[in-house]
């Protein structure tokens, strides 16, 4: 705080005497000993600053586009595009969810790219070249969630509970999964995929108990069970009425379940306390996938990436779980080929089961 001198109006000096501190004058002799704390305190109003998007009045004549809303997973969004960065970068995209109790707004920035004509241009060779991006896709950077990450399953849980679909790694392959009770997230799922809508998809559960909930098993000893799961096997059986979403493997009476080795799956249908629907992440048709960056394209679409690290060092990796049906009492049926076949097969003859012919 400055103190100015009531004589002449100079500025005071604050000074040390015998006993205390003073005020004193360069200029005159004034002096005023400083017996209390003296203190002023001024806010200054502070200028109003405009939204940079132009409030709620830029939103009323956009156009709408085909987005899944991070927030509440409307698939409707309105946008709109500005130059958020310098001019060699691209436009960043703004989003802002058509649902009108939602609302939520999330850019995307995509990265900027150096075609191989420029590369040529700059390099005089059409050699191999590093290009750094100046602006690192956003949507990326927040989609990859490392497993061992302490929010990662509670992460994942609320995904599901908000309808999203994510991708998850599994003990064979990495999955994409979402609640096996929600429709629309079971129609975006096939979406995602590219995958027939007669084709079904399996249900992944936590334990023994959520076998036989979702699953006709009466005929299946908790012997036999016990020596299936966990492990690289999706046991078809006929399914329970309680598995009643119209929107998962419509007309098929029987459903494909399984419970995996990898503890991070299995701690989510613990935490989920309901079924999730369960198919590889992959476009359909396409090789299943050992590492998250194999199935990139996807990434878009997906609330998130649960990444684990690569799967598995051998290509026999890809063949995924061994599908058996096991429908019918005393008869197996493999379905599909997948690991640990020999061994599966081997348990179910155990207990009496043969091949259906």
């Amino acid at each position: 705080m400055l103190m100015f001198c009531p004589t002449c109006g100079n500025l005071l000096l604050v000074e040390e005497s015998t006993d205390s501190l003073r005020f004193s004058c360069n200029t005159c002799p004034y002096i005023c000993k400083i017996r209390r704390t003296i203190s002023s305190r001024i806010y200054p109003k502070l200028k109003e600053v405009d939204h940079v998007m132009g409030g709620s009045a830029a939103w009323e004549n956009v156009d709408s586009t085909d987005a899944v809303c991070p927030s509440c997973a409307h698939d409707r969004a309105y946008f709109m595009q500005m130059q958020t960065r310098s001019a060699d970068e691209p436009m960043t995209t703004f989003y802002k969810c058509c649902n009108q109790t939602c609302g939520h707004n999330w850019p995307v920035m995509k990265r900027s790219h150096v075609s191989l004509e420029t590369a040529v241009l700059l390099t005089g060779s059409k050699r191999a070249l590093t290009v750094p991006s100046a602006a690192k896709d956003v949507e990326e950077d927040t989609k990859v969630i490392q497993t061992h990450r302490k929010d990662a399953l509670s992460k994942a849980v609320e995904m599901l509970k908000n309808g999203r679909v994510i991708a998850i790694p599994t003990d064979t392959v990495y999955g994409l999964t979402c609640s096996a009770n929600n429709s629309r997230a079971i129609r975006f799922l096939y979406n995602i995929k590219g995958r027939n809508e007669l084709k079904p998809v399996a249900i992944c559960v936590a334990d023994i108990k959520d076998v036989r909930k979702w699953g006709e098993t009466d005929h299946l000893s908790d012997e036999l069970l016990n020596e299936l799961f966990p492990g690289a096997v999706t046991l078809v059986v006929k399914r329970s009425s309680k598995l009643n979403n119209p929107e998962l493997n419509p007309g098929v009476e029987k459903i494909g379940i399984r419970i995996t080795e990898c503890q991070f799956i299995q701690n989510v249908c613990k935490e989920f306390k309901k079924p999730i629907a369960l198919t590889s992440a992959n476009k359909s048709s396409s090789k299943s996938t050992l590492n998250v960056n194999e199935f990139k394209e996807l990434w878009n679409d997906l609330g998130a990436v649960f990444d684990a690290g690569p799967l598995g060092l051998s290509e026999k990796q890809r063949a995924a779980s061994t599908v058996i049906d096991l429908s019918v009492p005393e008869r197996f049926k493999i379905i599909r080929w997948g690991i640990a076949a020999e061994k599966i097969i081997s348990i179910v003859e155990k207990y009496n089961f043969r091949e259906a012919e």
